[in-house]
């Protein structure tokens, strides 16, 4: 008798759990957002690569967002020889926020180090679905994208 009674309250407890992850924003592993930034900046310095990766690799929200367009973007980028990725670690409250650790080596001069934020979101099914279960769940690289500050979303 007590099992039949146990038993709603059990399930009840499970369903509430999996729909509360299931609308709260999918999350990104420090260890994804390394692979994906590393890949970025391994080839935004590139021509050929800058248009797939403006395209593919920024949210509609960040191409939006006024001094990305699509010319501003080539212009800034074409001046810079290569860039590393030293370092990522999540912001602590913001599951899509990252510090990255840049090292800049211009056409010209020296290479310089700089700290940057970014906002970054999973994207695709696979990735959404992956990266809202806990403790197991991650969005592979290949589901993240940069977004801004201002629009971050955890959707898109």
């Amino acid at each position: 008798m007590a099992k039949y009674l146990i038993l709603p309250i059990v399930a009840s407890v499970v369903v509430s759990l999996i729909v509360t992850h299931l609308n709260s924003p999918p999350s990104i592993q420090a260890s994804a957002a390394h692979t994906f930034l590393k890949g970025y900046f391994d080839d935004v310095t590139h021509a050929a690569q800058r248009e797939a990766l403006y395209e593919n690799d920024l949210t509609p929200n960040f191409r939006d967002y006024p001094g990305v367009d699509r010319v501003s973007y080539d212009a800034f980028w074409k001046k810079w020889k290569s860039v590393s990725v030293n370092s990522v670690t999540p912001v602590a409250g913001n599951p899509l926020e990252f510090n990255a650790t840049l090292t800049y080596q211009p056409e010209q001069g020296k290479p310089f180090p700089d700290n940057l934020n970014f906002w970054l979101v999973c994207t695709g099914v696979i990735g959404n679905l992956l990266a809202r279960v806990p403790y197991f769940g991650e969005c592979p690289a290949s589901d993240i994208k940069i977004d801004n500050e201002q629009l971050a979303t955890p959707h898109q």
